[in-house]
């Protein structure tokens, strides 16, 4: 798990391992560590926008719409996004 923070939001990531590309991905508002949203990103085979190798901020910026109250998943082609409890 690699937990950022950069206010307003904090960050959580933690890459599962196996076959496929997978995350598990967590967004807080803070400083009251909101829980906004947390989801399992899944990608078949290569993984065309280099997930792995991007900044935790910069990741959530690319697969979900997030302010300081909602957080969604954004439509990216390939992925596949799983709410987690």
């Amino acid at each position: 798990v690699e937990p950022r923070t950069k206010l307003p939001f904090g960050f959580s990531m933690e890459a599962a391992q196996g076959e496929a590309l997978a995350f598990k991905a967590t967004l807080y508002h803070l400083p009251d560590f909101a829980l906004l949203c947390s989801y399992e990103i899944r990608h078949e085979g290569p993984d065309p926008l280099k997930a792995s190798a991007l900044s935790p901020e910069r990741f959530f910026r690319t697969f979900f719409l997030y302010d300081s109250k909602k957080c969604v998943p954004k439509t990216v082609p390939g992925y596949e996004f799983t709410k987690l409890p």
